[in-house]
Order: C-alpha cells, then sequence, then structure tokens
C-alpha cells in the first residue's frame, strides 16, 4: 500500500477493520503483512459472502470477529451461532444454511 492514503469514517467497515487491529500498513505478531486480513475483515464486517461486493449486515447484528494470528481472539456472547467463516480468499470460505 506503498504510497496510497485512504480516508474513511471510523464507523464503516474500512474504520471498523482499522480500530479492530487490522492496519493494512502493518506486520502481524509473526511479522506476515496485515494487507490481506484488513481485505478480509472489510469483507466479513459487511458480510459480503461472495467477495464480489454486495453486502449482506444488518444493523446491530454483533459479530464475533477473530484470527489465528493473535490480532482478535474468540468471544462469543450468548445466544451467538455461526453464521461463516473467512480464509485469505476473495469469498466466505463457509456459510451456515439457515
Amino acid at each position: 500500500m506503498s504510497g496510497r492514503f485512504l480516508i474513511t469514517c471510523t464507523g464503516g467497515a474500512e474504520g471498523k477493520c482499522v480500530r479492530f487491529g487490522y492496519k493494512p500498513w502493518r506486520r502481524g505478531p509473526d511479522g506476515v503483512s496485515l494487507a490481506p486480513y484488513y481485505q478480509t475483515c472489510v469483507r466479513l464486517v459487511r458480510a459480503d459472502y461472495c467477495g464480489d461486493g454486495i453486502g449482506h449486515t444488518r444493523n446491530g447484528t454483533p459479530i464475533d470477529l477473530f484470527d489465528t494470528i493473535g490480532i482478535q481472539s474468540d468471544e462469543v456472547a450468548p445466544g451467538m451461532t455461526f453464521e461463516a467463516a473467512w480464509g485469505r480468499t476473495e469469498r466466505s470460505a463457509c456459510v451456515a444454511r439457515g
């Protein structure tokens, strides 16, 4: 992301993902670039299951966002159920059927 900048609202998906710790200009605890994690986070927050830019979010829906590199840990709230999982791809890796 060298030489680029982004102006965004802190309440939008991009701002939330930076606040969650996925700063695309930084590296994670293991030295890996956080840029792909940031992109995945944005898709997750938007519920962009297919990676096509179409979000399926509903205002006020809580999310349990966590990873395997130590940025966010799993903190499931009572009553939450599995909805989807994302990997390092453009679309979700697994979506629950309702």
